[in-house]
């Protein structure tokens, strides 16, 4: 994969850079964010092109696909750039906030033949890949409800996830991840019985948020929250016992890992996994994707957006 990167700061230096270099399959073109000491640092590191404007990197022909790590405002204008250059796209999540730029990217990529792919981690662990085998064997019988958390305390209020006119907000921060959740693993049958956006008076953005869905035979709650103790966790209720999956969707790095089975309040066994690099494990996935995995992944992130349009907004 010979990758450019655009628009990066503090995350791409602390989970994605090493991720990066730690895949030998990917080549690294060049990189553009408009902080000049970052451009050269990462430059430097990734022994890459530094680009002096954005335009040089859309112009470069060397490069096959765009790292984008830019404010949820301006995904659409630059994945479009992207693919008006006829290069494929990597956008941290989420991808889109507007559910008509996803369609009319998504139908512009297909055009063309390129790929959409959306930086959600946590699908490519294997805690996420042991679940889904539990639940597909029925390992513990019937499910009768599944929860997703996701929340921590107030960051800096001039952190971009409080920015409204950069789309920020808890619901496009933390509540795409439970979101994602329940459609990676229990599909995109279901009723909405309730869903909510909450607001603070000192923020302009939704602060925190509740989901619940009604599947066939189990319900799926789904929390999300900012200015809340932190909590990271999925939790599932079996007719035979309760697991609960601690740092389900952000890893601290080097941390082992673990999904514990409790019965009648006693733990019964638990499930450890090694230190493991979801964001690594992410760019194989990408790099290894088939045509029916890439669509199923498309269709996914449109519901992610249908379901986040069900949100009240702020009256």
């Amino acid at each position: 994969m010979k990758i450019s990167f655009l628009s990066l700061g503090n995350h791409f230096k602390k989970n994605i850079l090493n991720s990066v270099l730690e895949c030998d399959f990917i080549e690294p073109i060049g990189v553009f964010t408009r902080n000049e000491i970052l451009n050269e640092e990462f430059s430097n590191s990734l022994k890459c092109k530094k680009y002096l404007k954005e335009e040089e990197l859309f112009l470069d022909l060397d490069s096959e696909f765009v790292y984008i790590s830019s404010p949820n405002s301006i995904h659409h204008d630059q994945i479009s750039k992207a693919i008006n250059a006829k290069k494929s796209v990597i956008v941290e999540k989420p991808m889109f906030v507007d559910l008509y730029e996803a369609n009319e990217s998504i139908s512009s990529s297909k055009k063309h033949g390129l790929l959409l792919h959306e930086g959600m981690m946590y699908k490519h662990h294997s805690q996420f890949k042991k679940i889904k085998e539990i639940l597909k064997n029925d390992t513990y019988g019937g499910l009768k409800k599944a929860s997703f958390s996701f929340g921590f305390p107030h960051l800096n209020k001039n952190n971009i996830r409080y920015k409204k006119s950069l789309k920020g907000g808890a619901k496009f921060d933390a509540g795409i991840y439970v979101i994602s959740a329940a459609h990676e693993l229990f599909g995109l049958q279901y009723e909405v019985l309730s869903a909510d956006s909450f607001y603070e008076k000192s923020f302009e953005v939704d602060t925190s948020g509740i989901i619940l869905l009604k599947y066939d035979n189990f319900i799926i709650e789904l929390n999300w929250f900012f200015g809340a103790a932190y909590k990271n966790q999925a939790e599932f209720w079996f007719e035979d016992a309760h697991l609960l999956a601690e740092m389900f969707f952000s890893k601290p790095k080097g941390r082992e890992i673990d999904i514990k089975i409790i019965r009648n309040y006693e733990l019964i066994s638990t499930i450890k996994f090694d230190p493991e690099n979801q964001f690594k494990e992410m760019f194989k996935y990408f790099n290894s994707c088939t045509n029916k995995q890439y669509l199923n992944d498309l269709n996914k992130l449109k519901m992610n957006l249908n379901l986040l349009s069900k949100l009240n907004e702020r009256k």
